[in-house]
């Protein structure tokens, strides 16, 4: 029997859809609680893109500077946990993904233990 060529198509474009799936289904009503970890420089303006969007909710900050975790704590409507010492950060259960903006020979570190504290990572990497 000869494979007709959109049977081939339909069957390779839901056999890839199936490998892309994300492992949670977020209903509508679930929102992404994040935490910012590192507020200087990309880190500030990643906490601002985030307190634009509507299923995000900022529940916690974490910077090594007390004055840079209060200035980005009045940017963030509610009260969100303020922390210096990230592995607490992680430790926390509304804490569904974490974006860090840390210097680099902190990324492995940041992302490994987020990683195995069941948490999604968004760490940059500098050019």
């Amino acid at each position: 029997m000869k494979m007709q060529r959109r049977t081939f198509l339909k069957t390779t474009a839901a056999a890839g859809a199936a490998t892309i799936l994300p492992r949670r289904v977020w209903g509508a009503n679930d929102r992404i609680g994040i935490a910012c970890i590192g507020l200087h420089g990309i880190g500030g303006m990643h906490l601002g893109q985030y307190l634009e969007m509507e299923d995000v909710d900022v529940v916690a900050l974490c910077d090594v500077d007390r004055n840079a975790l209060d200035q980005a704590a009045q940017k963030v409507k509610g009260k969100p946990v303020l922390e210096g010492d990230f592995r607490k950060v992680l430790e926390r259960k509304d804490v569904d993904a974490v974006v860090a903006a840390v210097p680099d020979h902190w990324h492995a570190l940041v992302a490994l233990q987020a990683f195995e504290a069941g948490k999604d990572a968004y760490i940059e990497k500098p050019l």
